[in-house]
């Protein structure tokens, strides 16, 4: 695997967060990833133990990360931290693939009636 990098998201609160993730090896070839587990959580600070878990799978197109409207309405801070663990098939290696910076967007936009 390839070390863990930094990539920083943008969320909009009260909108779904997909993020989808592409993994190819070393001669860009994609590398189906069924069977692996990933796992990612957005935190205010290092060391919170309560954060926003990521709706997570993997398959032949790579890691996909999901987090629904209905949690992102719930994110109380503005700024905070994630991060994104995988997982082989085996349950032997754990590894920090991404992590980063999220800034979470208010919405101010009023629903229609």
């Amino acid at each position: 695997m390839k070390e863990d990098l930094r990539f920083d998201i943008t969320i909009e609160a009260g909108s779904d967060y997909p993020l989808d993730i592409s993994y190819t090896d070393d001669d860009d070839n994609p590398v189906d990833l069924t069977g692996w587990i990933v796992d990612g959580t957005i935190r205010e600070a290092t060391g919170d133990y309560d954060g926003y878990p990521f709706k997570t799978w993997a398959d032949a197109n790579g890691f996909h990360l999901f987090i629904s409207k209905e949690h992102t309405r719930g994110i109380t801070f503005t700024r905070g931290i994630w991060d994104m663990f995988i997982t082989t098939p085996d349950r032997r290696t754990r590894t920090k693939l991404l992590h980063g910076r999220v800034t979470v967007v208010p919405n101010t936009a009023r629903r229609w009636r």
